[in-house]
């Protein structure tokens, strides 16, 4: 199991395209352009992965989820937060992914302690160039107080 965060219009986009995760970038049948957010890695790059301790070409053009809902409900990095009503709310889905089709690695949100005691950091992220690995299981909504 794992976890996928995203804005409300990207949500809405992948619903409605077979309830597929999209990749930065991509074009949905409507036009919606998935889009790279505000302050992620926008080029490639070579890191040590911290999960294998081995060099990686690290591509932010990929799917990323992780196992761990904290991780994608972390600040505003991955879930905005969206005001309806008067109550404020983020999106994220649950997920299955396909064993063998992603690769594991660390966050990159800047954190400097531990995000999810479940999880070392090095762990957060599983990303993916394949698509139709994934099956949505759930759409989660974390409602948040009132302004």
């Amino acid at each position: 199991m794992a976890f996928h965060g995203t804005k409300k219009d990207t949500a809405v986009e992948m619903l409605k395209n077979d309830w597929q995760l999209l990749c930065p970038g991509d074009v949905t049948a409507s036009g919606y352009s998935i889009p790279v957010r505000p302050g992620h890695i926008t080029g490639t790059f070579t890191r040590t992965n911290e999960d294998t301790g081995e060099p990686e070409q690290f591509d932010p053009q990929q799917v990323f989820t992780s196992p761990s809902i904290k991780y994608c409900a972390y600040s505003t990095v991955y879930c905005d937060v969206t005001r309806y009503r008067g109550k404020r709310f983020k999106v994220a889905f649950q997920l299955r992914q396909e064993p063998g089709t992603y690769s594991i690695g660390q966050q990159t949100v800047g954190a400097r302690s531990t995000i999810d005691p479940l999880f070392a950091n090095s762990e957060l992220e599983y990303y993916t160039k394949r698509k139709g690995v994934h099956k949505l299981t759930r759409l989660m909504i974390q409602l948040d107080s009132a302004d």
